[in-house]
């Protein structure tokens, strides 16, 4: 837990090793219930989406159920510049934003559907992010039931 290394907040964890390693996280909530949350699998930095690349995000939701968000981190060594493009689930385009990143930056666009678009009651839709300069971009969605606050992890298609 990022509370034991006596840090608040949120953002990328950064691990090195000069050994092979494998690395995922939940990240949670506890509540009178117990607790509920969302698998996040490690990141390889070179693995990342470069200039001239595009990723998909589907199943996207933001109506009186479900909210969603979109996270973008920049896992290169230079500043990354993308373009998210939001669309209904007919591919009517919604909305376009450009996004700058700086080396090691983590984005989440909390509801884009309703605070970018102006789509508060979207049952399908999807995301694209282009990237337009730079490298070791990843990206995400998450989508979380209103109700319970659980969340479902949707990582980036090719």
């Amino acid at each position: 837990m990022v509370g034991e290394l006596g840090l608040f907040g949120s953002g990328p964890l950064r691990i090195f090793s000069s050994e092979p390693l494998s690395v995922n996280s939940r990240t949670y909530n506890l509540d009178s219930q117990g607790s509920f949350g969302q698998f996040l699998d490690g990141l390889n930095p070179m693995e990342g989406a470069s200039a001239g690349d595009f990723r998909w995000l589907p199943q996207l939701q933001q109506n009186a159920y479900f909210r969603t968000n979109i996270g973008i981190l920049n896992t290169g060594s230079m500043e990354a510049r993308v373009w998210l493009r939001l669309f209904d689930a007919s591919g009517v385009e919604l909305a376009t934003v450009a996004r700058t990143l700086d080396s090691g930056q983590r984005l989440q666009l909390q509801e884009p559907f309703d605070r970018i678009a102006g789509q508060s009651d979207l049952d399908a839709g999807y995301a694209t992010i282009e990237v337009k300069e730079g490298s070791g971009v990843h990206c995400y969605a998450s989508v979380i039931d209103k109700q319970t606050n659980d969340p479902t992890t949707l990582p980036a298609l090719e």
